[in-house]
């Protein structure tokens, strides 16, 4: 009985941050969805998604600002080079570096963005 009394604050706490994450994913989904977002990659609390008219970034952190989002146009991508698990999307500002879990799924976004290219 001591124990339960001892471990109810940590797994309320559990409780509350699986709420807090699983709201967010649905907010996160929302976007992709009304973006006419195709295929949707996480690794490292980041979503990558290749979308109608550009590719969209998305942190997932305890919150989601949604004012911190990378939308990067197809149009102003200057060239891509896959490293390893990793995709270096340069632009005609900045470079972008991309990580995936797997060469798989790296290879997967690839095709698609240059279908949309």
């Amino acid at each position: 009985m001591i124990l339960l009394l001892f471990f109810a604050p940590f797994f309320i706490a559990i409780g509350v941050l699986v709420m807090i994450d699983n709201a967010n994913t649905q907010e996160i989904d929302n976007l992709f969805k009304k973006s006419k977002c195709e295929k949707v990659f996480y690794y490292k609390s980041r979503y990558k998604s290749i979308c109608e008219n550009n590719i969209i970034l998305v942190q997932n952190q305890f919150s989601v600002d949604f004012s911190t989002n990378i939308y990067i146009k197809y149009q102003n991508i200057l060239n891509t080079k896959i490293d390893n698990t990793n995709l270096e999307i340069k632009t005609k500002k900045e470079l972008f570096t991309l990580s995936f879990e797997k060469k798989e799924e790296v290879n997967e976004f690839m095709k698609s963005l240059e279908d949309k290219q």
